[in-house]
């Protein structure tokens, strides 16, 4: 799968939130991580990423307000007929804000009616799977966890192609704050999820990704973790679904075999939130449901490596919408400006930096 559909996509997010209170309860247990990435659908336009931060930052003292609220609803004991609070977290890949409305989806529909749906996010840069699934799960940008793109070169470990192994992740996941603080968790094919962070795990987790896994034995996972008792129930679910990536990077996000991919997996959703009605959950449980980033028409080949290799420059490309240059040889800079600026002449918008000039807005300069 690559990216090359993602770029300057926007896109919408629906959720569930069910009982305000024991969700506070939930988060401050949690340490008061930033779900900021994971709590809206999607991307802005790329046209804004100069003038606005990839992620919304709140005050010092919006965050002091909230977790006093929080301290007090977490320190109240449950009663005999609570549940501690669950968080389940949906992530549909490649969900254009506007998909939604492409058709009737009885569930997305009532995701959206009982709960609120939020118009769109700005993402992290760039909006790739790997990087914002993570930042998603870290709170933090790709500088900070990491993860700078589906694929990368690292310049200690080498290459890093959408790896299983979370220890490329530099910043503490959200399933593993929640374990290490005693709330059992459970990871279904979330990025980065996959095996221990730094030799922690959760206490449930299905594993290694298989792509050809259906949306229905998901939800039958989830709901059979739902259904354990008091003390077993998992009380933080991270699943990532298929959403409208593969045919949209297919088809593009135009493509007729949208509405019936999304249909299907709205299905299962509508399974999903039965089976929640069933087990009676609602008055404890919150359900989000996100997507990692949205789809644009691709219109034209780069042939990058092809102009490069014109004028005698050997080098190693990685990456799609965004691509990463490196060079096997040492050649001046004024020779691989020229053949850049001659290259990308006839592409709008277009724009090349060297790593120690990457505007700190992108928020990829690793120290």
């Amino acid at each position: 799968m690559t990216d090359a559909h993602e770029q300057g996509s926007r896109s919408a997010m629906n959720r569930v939130t069910i009982n305000r209170a024991a969700m506070n309860r939930l988060l401050l247990s949690l340490g008061a991580l930033l779900l900021t990435g994971a709590v809206q659908f999607g991307c802005t336009d790329a046209a804004k990423r100069d003038e606005e931060p990839a992620v919304a930052a709140e005050t010092p003292a919006a965050i002091a307000d909230v977790r006093a609220e929080q301290a007090s609803a977490a320190s109240a004991p449950l009663t005999d007929n609570e549940v501690a609070p669950i968080v389940v977290v949906l992530s549909w890949d490649g969900m254009r804000h506007d998909f939604l409305d492409l058709d009737a989806f009885p569930g997305l529909d009532r995701v959206a009616r009982e709960g609120v749906r939020a118009g769109r996010l700005t993402p992290v840069f760039p909006s790739n799977t790997f990087p914002t699934h993570v930042s998603m799960a870290t709170g933090t940008h790709p500088d900070r966890h990491g993860i700078v793109d589906n694929v990368f070169l690292d310049q200690e470990r080498g290459r890093y192609a959408y790896d299983a192994d979370a220890n490329w992740i530099e910043a503490e996941p959200l399933w593993i704050a929640a374990q290490r603080q005693g709330i059992d968790t459970a990871t279904y094919f979330w990025v980065g999820s996959e095996s221990d962070w730094q030799g922690q795990g959760t206490r449930y987790r299905v594993a290694p990704f298989d792509s050809d896994r259906p949306e229905a034995e998901k939800v039958d996972q989830i709901l059979e973790w739902l259904a354990l008792p008091e003390g077993e129930r998992p009380r933080l679910i991270m699943s990532y679904w298929a959403g409208a990536d593969r045919i949209g990077h297919d088809e593009g996000p135009n493509g007729r075999g949208i509405v019936p991919q999304i249909r299907a997996q709205d299905a299962e959703l509508v399974r999903l939130l039965d089976g929640i009605d069933a087990l009676q959950l609602w008055p404890w449980l919150s359900l989000i449901v996100v997507s990692d980033h949205g789809m644009a028409v691709a219109t034209d080949y780069l042939d990058l490596h092809g102009a490069l290799a014109a004028a005698d420059i050997d080098a190693r490309i990685l990456g799609g919408a965004v691509a990463q240059v490196h060079l096997k040889a040492p050649v001046a800079d004024e020779r691989v400006r020229r053949t850049l600026d001659a290259f990308l002449a006839e592409v709008p918008g277009s724009r090349y930096f060297k790593r120690d000039e990457l505007p700190a807005h992108y928020r990829l300069r690793r120290a």
